[in-house]
């Protein structure tokens, strides 16, 4: 190729993406390739597949060939906030567990935070949260008459949880 090793790259960068697959699946196949825009066949050992993922991908190849497994790394807002509703239900269900409750024992629950996007996620979750931790009632940054508090960490910030029978 020695000249025309520019010419090569900027022919693969062309093809599509079907064209890009086939080539690489001849490549790993140690098949002949051809390549468009030059004469003949070249050797599969010429070349070397690679891929690349898009930003906030996560890719990885499994130990069986053509299979491969990506995953979406960014965090949405959306994601946060499903995160920060499940990370507080998971840790009143722990202060539950740790007052001695019964299982199907009812209650109230106010939650405390400074953090405004804490407040409004769980705020937009209250029925799934009073659902999952069986609270009758549920407050925000107020406090309540309480059996029991708790304090944990949520996304970095600081939250406050109490509880009482009902």
């Amino acid at each position: 190729l020695k000249q025309d090793v520019n010419k090569m790259k900027n022919a693969l960068a062309d093809l599509s993406a079907e064209e890009k697959s086939e080539i690489s699946a001849k490549i790993n196949a140690g098949e002949k390739v051809r390549v468009p825009g030059f004469d003949g066949e070249f050797d599969s050992g010429i070349f070397t597949v690679q891929s690349k993922t898009k930003d906030g991908i996560v890719s990885s190849e499994c130990d069986t060939k053509n299979c491969y497994v990506a995953l979406d790394t960014v965090i949405t807002e959306q994601l946060r906030a499903e995160g920060i509703v499940r990370d507080t239900v998971r840790q009143c269900q722990i202060l539950r567990k740790e007052a001695g409750y019964l299982v199907e024992q009812r209650i109230a629950l106010s939650i405390s935070s400074d953090d405004e996007f804490i407040i409004n996620s769980l705020k937009a979750d209250c029925s799934h949260m009073a659902s999952e931790l069986l609270a009758d009632s549920i407050v925000f940054n107020e406090s309540i008459d309480n059996d029991t508090t708790k304090d944990f960490d949520i996304d970095d910030k600081k939250l406050r949880a109490e509880i009482k029978k009902i």
